[in-house]
């Protein structure tokens, strides 16, 4: 379902939405253990967020890739996104 409202927000342009399912995808994609398309989805996210002002997402898709980072074994990277 959040991948065919991804195509739909994104028909209307609607990129506040697309972030937001961004995020929902990528829980779900990290949930069943695929953490590098959850990292893809958190990514595309956090540029959207960035590109629109969307401070809240863009703070959720930060600690989203500092919890994958660390999970990963790369605690450095893990800090620079928990700070940033």
């Amino acid at each position: 379902m959040y991948r065919e409202g991804l195509v739909i927000l994104r028909e209307i342009g609607d990129r506040k939405g697309e972030t937001d399912l961004l995020l929902n995808l990528g829980n779900i994609a990290e949930t069943r253990g695929g953490i590098d398309e959850a990292e893809r989805m958190y990514r595309e996210g956090l540029a959207i967020s960035r590109e629109i002002s969307n401070r809240g997402n863009e703070f959720s898709s930060l600690n989203n890739l500092g919890d994958i980072a660390e999970t990963r074994g790369g605690i450095d990277e893990a800090e620079r996104m928990y700070r940033e």
